[in-house]
């Protein structure tokens, strides 16, 4: 299931991994699946998917304040997990 999401969320975003460090598609792998329930994802504009990549390799990073701050920014998606969440 998790490999599944994965692909289907890469293909979704319209990103390769084939250049993300094993840090960056672990966190990829932690999002696919919760990203996989996001009925809407697919027409999420351009930048939405964009800011969505950047969280998921800031999730990734040294720095969790960054990670922190991109998502704040990224209404969207706070709105569709806190609504997944409920």
């Amino acid at each position: 299931m998790r490999s599944g999401s994965v692909k289907a969320v890469a293909r979704t975003l319209k990103t390769d991994t084939a250049r993300w460090n094993d840090d960056q598609l672990t966190a990829l792998r932690d999002f696919a699946v919760v990203l996989s329930l996001v009925p809407d994802l697919g027409g999420w504009s351009t930048v939405e998917k964009q800011q969505l990549i950047q969280i998921i390799q800031a999730k990734a990073g040294k720095n969790e304040a960054r990670y922190l701050k991109l998502m704040q920014k990224h209404a969207r998606l706070r709105k569709k997990i806190i609504r997944l969440g409920s």
